[in-house]
């Protein structure tokens, strides 16, 4: 006969970090995040008009432990991640600082204007699709809504 099993006990051990739902779960965040590593350097700068991109943006997923449980988080800290995650409205983007804003187009020519009305662009999802072949490849198929 199996003794009792109290709520609280059962919610401590679930929360536990080095428990085996806490390395599972850290397992898996680590999975994603080099899935995101393989998936950003795949997805940025496929154009053989841009200029090889530096790879940072790939290099910088990090998983991160909040503190007294077994969750963790997939982070990227570049500025420029959200935007290529979830996408970015179109917007102008205005001199700020200096007079001109100057780029190089891919014509090779060098352009000053003070404003240019960026055309957004789409999300990328690189986490979400990360996240879902991780799971998938760890666990088998999943069913994702």
């Amino acid at each position: 006969q199996m003794g009792r099993v109290y709520p609280n006990e059962t919610y401590r051990i679930l929360r536990m970090p080095g428990g085996d739902v806490g390395r599972e779960a850290r397992a898996l965040a680590l999975d994603i995040a080099a899935e995101a590593r393989r998936n950003a350097e795949l997805m940025f700068g496929r154009n053989p008009l841009d200029k090889p991109r530096t790879g940072d943006m790939a290099k910088a997923y990090r998983v991160e432990v909040i503190p007294g449980t077994n969750q963790f988080v997939v982070k990227n800290k570049k500025k420029y991640a959200a935007a290529m995650e979830l996408g970015a409205r179109r917007h102008d983007i205005r001199a700020r600082r200096v007079d001109y804003l100057q780029f190089q187009g891919r014509d090779g020519r060098f352009h000053r204007v003070k404003l240019v009305k960026h055309p957004g662009s789409a999300a990328r999802n690189t986490l979400l699709v990360s996240a879902r072949v991780a799971a998938t490849r760890r666990y088998g198929a999943i069913r994702t809504s």
